[in-house]
């Protein structure tokens, strides 16, 4: 037993709980998410994207889709973790459900999870009478760095529309005491017209940001430790409307009743509609990915007694040959009997390519 299960059993004792939902998501919601603030990879040891633990306190429960039946089966102590391999169309709250006694206390950290999903959450353990008990704190979270971002703008030129046309079309759908809040980082990013590409596999920028007609305001580094407070001194402002499924749970508390569902996404409606100026930025970002890849090909039909391990560093050195920054996710290079295996992570040095190897390569 690892100390991340030690410290969420006593957790369990200490509250007292009868379970503990770990997700893998951090607190900005984040899927993708860096396995050093990743709590349900610290305590299981499953890498996966998604996915998350039930921990009682005699068992923890790991919940994969499809993608990561064998990566699970390969990564956890089945001494200590029982994998839940969901099939097509079954969800990870109804096996939870099916699981849990009646009559229990669930846990969960509100920082981690939605309000969207903390409500479908209520509504479903509600038939066994099971109770959620809410926390700030995620007794599994390993201590991390929080590292200033290193944030850059992007010009109109790419973007096709400055962060100042962007913000003042969401204001005029608001009046003069409403405010939209702002969680997704995403959406951000777009609205901003900044990225961070410090990151591995993420170039948004962490950060909250309200808008009202009046005032714009984005948290970041030093000055999110300022949202709280601006929240709960907020003047002038009896509406602020979210989206339920990026904003965590503790934050659409903070709002109280000044909190309202959004009905219209404005800024992932305007984001779905592309200028002309990411029209041409998308088919340059084509035309250098396929040169890339032009090139493994190239390396790979050329050069003998290559591994998938070397074809790995291969395309992502072409990658920045042509111009890319950073990758959106680690390449996948797979041959054989390892391309059936969804999100093969491992490109190995041991695995040779030999006349007739069927070789994947998804990046």
């Amino acid at each position: 037993m690892n100390d991340y299960l030690k410290n969420a059993r006593l957790f369990l004792e200490k509250e007292p709980i009868d379970y503990l939902l770990v997700n893998s998501t951090n607190e900005f919601l984040v899927e993708y998410n860096d396995l050093q603030r990743n709590s349900r990879y610290h305590l299981t040891g499953f890498s996966g994207s998604t996915g998350d633990a039930l921990v009682s306190r005699d068992k923890v429960y790991l919940f994969v889709d499809g993608r990561y039946h064998v990566q699970a089966d390969l990564e956890v102590d089945h001494n200590d973790i029982t994998v839940i391999k969901l099939q097509m169309g079954e969800k990870t709250l109804d096996k939870m459900f099916e699981i849990m006694d009646e009559n229990s206390v669930l846990g969960l950290c509100s920082k981690k999870n939605s309000q969207f999903r903390y409500k479908n959450i209520c509504t479903k353990l509600n038939e066994k009478n099971i109770n959620i008990k809410l926390f700030d704190i995620d007794p599994t979270e390993k201590p991390f760095e929080i590292k200033q971002q290193n944030i850059t703008e992007i010009p109109v030129e790419l973007t096709g529309k400055s962060a100042e046309d962007k913000i003042n079309s969401i204001k005029s759908h608001l009046k003069n005491d409403e405010a939209i809040l702002i969680t997704n980082l995403e959406e951000i990013s777009y609205l901003f017209n900044i990225r961070n590409f410090e990151q591995e596999n993420s170039c948004s920028v962490e950060g909250k940001a309200i808008i009202s007609i009046n005032e714009t305001q984005l948290f970041k580094d030093e000055t999110l430790n300022d949202f709280e407070n601006y929240i709960k001194n907020i003047k002038d402002i009896n509406t602020i409307y979210t989206d339920e499924t990026s904003i965590s749970a503790h934050d659409y508390a903070l709002l109280g009743e000044k909190a309202k569902k959004a009905e219209t996404n404005y800024i992932r409606t305007t984001k779905c509609i592309k200028t002309d100026a990411e029209l041409e930025h998308y088919k340059d970002a084509f035309r250098r990915t396929d040169a890339a890849l032009l090139a493994t090909r190239q390396y790979i039909l050329e050069t003998d007694n290559i591994s998938e391990f070397d074809i790995k560093n291969e395309l992502e050195r072409n990658f920045r040959k042509y111009g890319a920054i950073s990758q959106s996710f680690t390449s996948i290079i797979a041959k054989d009997q390892n391309s059936a295996l969804a999100h093969y992570s491992k490109s190995s040095k041991d695995e040779i390519l030999k006349d007739g190897s069927l070789v994947l390569i998804d990046c």
